[in-house]
C-alpha cells in the first residue's frame, strides 16, 4: 500500500513540474521582445547634415550610395532622416485624409505624423518586409506623383475598414509645404523608437521627393567585409 501511494505521489510531483515547466515557458514567450521588423545586425550608421539646397541634397545621397557600393561591392547603404531605436522622429501635421481636412477641435492640437525620408534601398538594406503593394524605386523621384509607404498601426487607424491602404491618401504639411502622397505599400514595422514602446503610425517617403538636410547613412556590411568609412565622398 505505502509503494501504492508513493507512486502516486511522484506522478503528483511529475504533473505539478511538467505544469510549472509549462507555464514558465509559456511566461517566456509572451515576455521577450517582439520581432521589430527589422535588422540591426552588422549595420553602422553616420550622421551628416547636409544644406538648403533639396535638389542638391538629393543628388549628393544619390552619389554617396553610389560611391559605398563601388568603394565596397559587399555592401549595400541606404539613406533615411531617421534610424530606428534613435529616439528621435520627425513628425508633421496630418492635413488631410483622402481629401478630407482634418477639423482639429478648440483647445486641441493638431494630429502629427511621423515621416522618414528614405532612399529606395532602404527596407532592403533594414531587412524590412513589404506585406502589400511595393517599395520605392526609380519611378518616385522629384517631381512625380508624391508616394508614401505605411506601417500596420498607420493603416489600422486611417483606413480601419479596408483590407488594404493602397491607393489611399494622406496630406501633410512639410517644411516646404503641403503635399498629398498616395500609399503605394505597406511594411511589417511597428516599433522604431524601441522594442518596449507603443506601436506608432509611421510612414516612409522617397528621399528624392523629400530631402531634409539631416540623414543618417546606413551601411550594411557582411562579417569579413572590407568597408573603408574615409573613402566616403566629401
Amino acid at each position: 500500500r505505502w509503494r501504492e501511494v508513493l507512486i502516486a505521489a511522484e506522478t503528483a510531483v511529475a504533473v505539478i513540474l511538467l505544469t510549472c515547466t509549462t507555464l514558465l515557458v509559456q511566461t517566456y514567450l509572451s515576455l521577450r521582445p517582439a520581432s521589430p521588423g527589422y535588422d540591426p545586425r552588422n549595420r553602422m550608421v553616420a550622421t551628416l547634415s547636409l544644406g538648403d539646397e533639396p535638389n542638391r541634397n538629393a543628388e549628393f545621397v544619390r552619389r554617396l550610395i553610389r560611391e559605398i557600393t563601388l568603394e565596397s561591392p559587399t555592401s549595400r547603404a541606404a539613406v533615411s532622416h531617421q534610424v530606428p531605436l534613435s529616439g528621435m522622429v520627425a513628425a508633421f501635421r496630418l492635413a488631410a485624409i483622402d481629401g478630407n481636412t482634418v477639423t482639429v477641435p478648440s483647445g486641441q492640437r493638431a494630429p502629427l505624423l511621423d515621416v522618414n525620408p528614405v532612399s529606395p534601398e532602404y527596407i532592403d538594406v533594414l531587412g524590412m518586409r513589404v506585406i502589400q503593394g511595393r517599395p520605392f524605386d526609380e519611378r518616385d523621384m522629384r517631381g512625380a506623383q508624391p508616394v508614401m509607404i505605411i506601417n500596420r498601426t498607420a493603416a489600422a487607424r486611417f483606413w480601419p475598414q479596408l483590407d488594404s491602404p493602397l491607393g489611399q491618401r494622406l496630406s501633410v504639411d512639410l517644411p516646404q509645404g503641403r503635399a498629398e502622397f498616395v500609399v503605394t505599400g505597406m511594411v511589417d514595422v511597428d516599433r522604431t523608437s524601441g522594442l518596449s514602446t507603443t506601436s506608432r503610425s509611421q510612414t516612409l517617403v522617397p528621399y528624392d521627393q523629400v530631402p531634409l538636410a539631416g540623414v543618417r547613412v546606413i551601411v550594411h556590411e557582411p562579417v569579413g567585409g572590407g568597408f573603408d568609412a574615409t573613402a566616403l565622398p566629401q
